[in-house]
């Protein structure tokens, strides 16, 4: 038995399988809320309890930094280890693998109709490729092309310093820097981006406080209202929230796109973005993506393109343990 996962700060997707006459064959699967529990070992011990087969190996796809196989869970507050988290379910190995690494290991196995192209620019099959994935934190990562293939790299990009490119953002800018000292790009440009520009509109006097905010209870994210709102157009406050945020992650697509000279192209995970696709969005992301001054005509030439499924990261976990045991010419990993 082998568990794959992907463990992120909001919901983490875990599934066994079993190798039955040399196919694996999926035994269970579930969707959890990771925050329901207080460390990785309880999500995942929680899930083996539901499987009731012993289970050998583990590949987990998080959302953390790792290194040297201590993984730190900075938007949970949990820490654990392979070392730990194999001893204590007694499995014969644990790997963690970045989420971003994992999402990148998953892009070969994308089916066209799992890609909306944003724009269109000129694909070069072996150029590099750029992945921004804004979830509850902002992932980072890119792959370069080596030995007939694609190798993933990970990144902590998402706490590099943000950028203010109007006078707004600059405002925004200093109403985060009298709240948290330091602010990433992480900060506005994620779930907990969206938040901190929805209060900011708020606080600064942009808009007033709605009803609806006001009523919301003070524990509850408000982060699925301003989606909903946002995108059906209900709220103006909610639009511009949006608008702001989608701007911020237009600027950063194209900043990684001139980093790593992406001409393989760059794709968008996570699953807010899956949410915005009305034009208003997708104008606002371009106009910010291609506006990079004297590099502009460049710009043109880099594919976009909005990864729209949501196990992603689980695929590549998949893929990379498929790898490991040499199964992958048996494995639709579209079967999850």
């Amino acid at each position: 038995m082998i568990l794959i996962g992907d463990i992120g700060a909001t919901k983490a997707y875990l599934a066994a399988f079993s190798r039955h006459r040399e196919r694996p064959e999926l035994v269970h699967q579930a969707v959890l809320k990771s925050r329901d529990f207080s460390s990785a070992e309880e999500l995942i011990s929680n899930f083996i309890k539901e499987v009731r087969k012993p289970i050998s190996q583990a590949f987990i796809a998080v959302a953390a930094v790792l290194k040297d196989g201590h993984v730190q869970f900075l938007n949970l507050g949990w820490e654990t280890s392979e070392a730990e988290l194999k001893n204590l379910l007694g499995m014969r190995s644990v790997k963690f693998i970045n989420d971003l690494v994992a999402m990148g290991n998953g892009i070969p196995l994308l089916h066209r109709d799992e890609l909306f192209v944003l724009h269109q620019g000129i694909v070069s099959h072996e150029g590099p490729i750029a992945i921004i994935a804004p979830g509850t934190g902002l992932g980072q990562a890119y792959l370069v092309w080596g030995n007939h293939g694609y190798h993933v790299f990970p990144s902590e990009g998402g706490h590099n310093d943000f950028s203010p490119n109007d006078s707004t953002e600059i405002e925004l800018l200093k109403f985060l820097q009298r709240k948290y000292g330091h602010v990433s790009i992480e900060r506005v440009c994620s779930g907990q981006g969206i938040a901190n520009i929805f209060y900011f509109l708020i606080e600064e006097g942009y808009y007033p406080e709605p009803d609806w905010l006001k009523d919301l209870d003070k524990t509850k994210d408000p982060v699925p209202s301003i989606l909903e709102y946002g995108s059906k157009n209900i709220s103006a406050l909610c639009v511009e929230t949006l608008r702001i945020f989608v701007s911020i992650l237009g600027a950063e697509a194209g900043n990684m796109a001139l980093k790593f000279f992406a001409t393989g192209g760059v794709y968008i995970g996570g699953g807010l973005i899956t949410r915005l696709y009305p034009d208003i969005y997708r104008n606002v992301f371009l106009n910010r993506f291609l506006n990079k001054g004297r590099a502009t005509s460049l710009m043109e030439s880099f594919p976009v393109r909005i990864i729209t499924n949501p196990k992603i990261a689980l695929l590549g976990a998949i893929r990379t343990a498929s790898l490991a045991n040499r199964w992958l010419e048996d494995f639709d990993t579209h079967i999850i």
